[in-house]
């Protein structure tokens, strides 16, 4: 999980996603962040003191994009105060409002940056941290999910004093999503029913995860531990929905789909693909062709499901 965030985070800085925003509260989403945090800072003798404006107007953000950005400010201060010794460790946190934009300002009493050294801090790579400590992607990452709110980033320090990073957000009435009645439609149409599924992967511990888990979750589910075996399974049996590894010795997933499409032509819409493997161009031009949702690995076991009620209603879009 700790390699996938680190790709993760590659990929947010190379991806500029829209942010999903919602109405949410600044104040909130800092002490969500210190509440994670706040037994590591106790440990470390690191004091949180929390200077927010009380009356701190909600704008339009995306709650989990604003709690990563805050999470490697805090975490930034927390490692720069464990550097030095001799005097209180403190962390200050300020919100205020200003015309129309909120700012988060973070002050530590760390070792501070060297003025031709501060703006470097949110370029790609560049870190300040001793040894493999950093991989120097934190806060270009956080500066960039900042732009895609329309906001800005910036530090000022002292070397050897400490250093005080500001965020600045533009305040955006609430906008609310215009799907909202179609989602509770749905919503309301009733608890998912009991699906025969073909669970396909040459790994026998995620083939035996993923079948226990559908089956505790009310699904019927058979499983193969190859192309092959899950091709005679399918030719066999009717099932609802196949999902399936896409690399695997012999027949793989791009294989078996295409055998099982040309017997069973109503199946081409019936497959969830799995793959560890997204980056590659063969993969990208499969799935956009078979028009089929896929796992990107790791996953959680949740996020079967979601995709499984999709493509049962017919939402999913290729």
């Amino acid at each position: 999980m700790r390699s996938q965030k680190i790709v993760q985070n590659l990929l947010s800085f190379s991806r500029r996603h829209q942010p999903e925003k919602t109405y949410e509260s600044l104040n909130v989403v800092i002490d969500g962040v210190l509440e994670l945090r706040a037994y590591q800072l106790k440990v470390d003798n690191v004091e949180a003191v929390r200077r927010y404006n009380p009356r701190l107007p909600r704008t339009m953000l995306d709650f989990h994009q604003l709690q990563q950005v805050i999470l490697n400010v805090v975490n930034n201060a927390h490692q720069a105060m464990m550097e030095v010794s001799g005097r209180p460790r403190r962390l200050n946190i300020t919100t205020q409002q200003a015309g129309g934009m909120l700012r988060a300002s973070f002050t530590d009493t760390g070792t501070g940056i060297a003025h031709d050294r501060l703006e470097s801090i949110f370029d790609p790579f560049f870190t300040t941290k001793k040894g493999s400590k950093g991989t120097g992607l934190g806060l270009s990452v956080s500066r960039s999910i900042i732009a895609d709110h329309q906001g800005s980033m910036s530090a000022e320090s002292v070397l050897g004093e400490g250093t005080t990073i500001h965020v600045d957000l533009p305040l955006i009435e609430e906008q609310r999503p215009a799907k909202e009645t179609g989602q509770k439609e749905q919503a309301a149409s009733g608890p998912r029913k009991s699906l025969r599924l073909l669970v396909v992967d040459d790994e026998s511990i995620l083939v035996e995860l993923l079948t226990e888990f559908l089956k505790l979750s009310g699904h019927a589910a058979d499983e193969a531990r190859n192309g092959q075996t899950a091709l005679a399974l399918a030719t066999a049996n009717d099932y609802d929905i196949i999902l399936t590894d896409l690399k695997m010795p012999g027949l793989d997933g791009q294989g078996l789909y295409e055998r099982v499409c040309k017997i069973k032509p109503h199946m081409a819409r019936r497959f969830i693909f799995a793959t560890g493997d997204l980056a590659n161009p063969k993969t990208q031009t499969f799935f956009q062709t078979a028009g089929c949702p896929y796992l990107s690995k790791p996953f959680r076991l949740e996020a079967v499901l979601t995709l499984l009620d999709q493509v049962m209603r017919g939402t999913y879009a290729a």
